[in-house]
């Protein structure tokens, strides 16, 4: 039953009893005539059918309002939604080329691109960051570098890193680091930057020495502040006053590598006319005058004796003292030799320290310039067949090339067979010498 039925009803139950007080009254006035209640009966039935038919239609009306209104809220809302679509779709979005901030949706143009704020940045340019990187997604160069995770060298551009919260300059060789990406070389040892991927970084290659390179393969702090082997170009001179000569094949600081280190003031002794590089890299024979070269203890430098340089001759020169014996090699010995007082170990030549300095010289028009005191008295130097300064390279009664210096070779000068092994082969005749 619809709303508009039950309120008819309604209304007709109330004219009902509105009728019913009406009669009632009626009843108390004429009670004998029966036939006058007919009469008031039909009178009421007409006023009830007038009541109905008005009500019915003021419910009819009242619905038709209500549909009204829902249809006019319905227009409103379409128009409102089309006009703003069409204001959006005219904007920028960011990361999109622009000259003007009202071009961007986001109202902030930068670097004549579209951004949300600060300074705004794409992949392609990310110069316009300085210091720092795009954050690609938003377009937005980073301000800072670090996140949860501590320090992050991914949001600072080339040539930097991140320390602390900020990006800053790489660090060049020789300064301080406490990780590889300080630096400018990605390489960080002993807190230092310099060339990687490997070896020692140092602090000053003007030190004399540096206190990082104890290599002795690798000496040198080379102006990259790296510890390196000596060359032509990171000599030893600067920072190993005594070493000054490399050994460019070891790479090794030296006191002397040839013999003429040892001569003319390049290495201690100086002026060492004779002077002798020994195995050891080290200068014996250190003299002052030119023939007998004698000596006494006071005349020798520091870490030279006065020693006999031809054994069980009284002839003394300044030898370098070593600490361990050894076989000879080039010509020279770390032996026990006759000091005066008793006996030191120092190199020597197997000859006299005169006759060893003037091998391979002419003699052919003098004899007597190859030994020491120039009459061969002593058992050092002799002209040798071939007419050159030349001595006794026998040992115990064999050729032993060991004696001879730098590529010489002990030969019997006596001997015209060439294919005599001169190392193995005794022979009595036989006059072996150094050629």
């Amino acid at each position: 039953m619809s709303r508009t039925q039950q309120l008819t009803m309604f209304l007709m139950a109330l004219s009902a009893l509105m009728l019913c007080f009406a009669c009632g009254g009626s009843d108390e006035d004429e009670d004998t005539p029966d036939s006058g209640g007919g009469d008031t009966d039909t009178d009421a039935d007409t006023d009830t059918d007038t009541d109905t038919d008005t009500d019915t239609d003021t419910d009819t009306d009242t619905d038709t309002d209500t549909d009204s209104d829902t249809d006019s809220d319905t227009d409103t809302d379409t128009d409102s939604d089309t006009d703003s679509d069409s204001d959006t779709d005219a904007l920028l979005p960011n990361g999109s080329p622009c000259t003007t901030s009202p071009e961007c949706q986001s109202q902030h143009c930068d670097n004549y691109i579209c951004c949300t704020e600060g300074t705004c940045c794409t992949e392609t340019a990310e110069s316009q960051c300085g210091a720092y990187v795009c954050d690609d997604p938003i377009f937005q160069c980073f301000t800072e570098c670090g996140d949860t995770d501590g320090e992050n060298d991914d949001m600072c551009a080339d040539g930097y890193h991140c320390e602390g919260t900020a990006c800053v300059p790489d660090v060049a060789n020789g300064g301080d680091c406490d990780e590889p990406s300080d630096c400018a070389s990605d390489y960080c040892n002993n807190d230092l930057c310099c060339p990687g991927p490997d070896g020692t970084c140092c602090a000053d290659p003007a030190a004399a020495p540096p206190t990082e390179c104890t290599d002795e393969t690798m000496p040198i702090c080379s102006p990259d502040y790296k510890c390196v082997g000596c060359n032509e170009t990171d000599s030893c001179a600067t920072q190993y006053p005594t070493m000054p000569n490399c050994d460019t094949i070891t790479g090794e600081c030296e006191e002397c590598v040839t013999d003429d280190h040892c001569r003319g003031g390049d290495a201690p002794p100086f002026d060492s006319l004779f002077g002798a590089c020994t195995p050891d890299y080290v200068c014996t024979c250190w003299i002052d005058t030119t023939t007998t070269a004698e000596c006494a203890t006071v005349d020798c430098p520091a870490g030279y004796i006065c020693a006999e340089d031809i054994a069980d001759e009284s002839h003394r020169v300044c030898l370098r003292e070593c600490t361990v014996e050894q076989t000879a090699m080039n010509g020279l010995v770390c032996e026990e030799r006759d000091d005066g007082p008793g006996m030191s170990l120092v190199w020597v030549p197997v000859t006299s320290c005169y006759a060893f300095d003037m091998f391979g010289e002419d003699c052919s028009g003098d004899s007597t310039i190859c030994s020491v005191d120039g009459a061969a008295s002593l058992e050092d130097g002799a002209c040798s067949l071939a007419g050159t300064c030349s001595f006794s390279c026998e040992d115990d009664g064999m050729a032993n090339d060991d004696w001879c210096p730098g590529d010489a070779t002990c030969i019997d000068e006596n001997d015209t067979d060439s294919d005599m092994d001169t190392d193995t082969e005794l022979d009595t005749d036989a006059n072996y010498v150094c050629q």
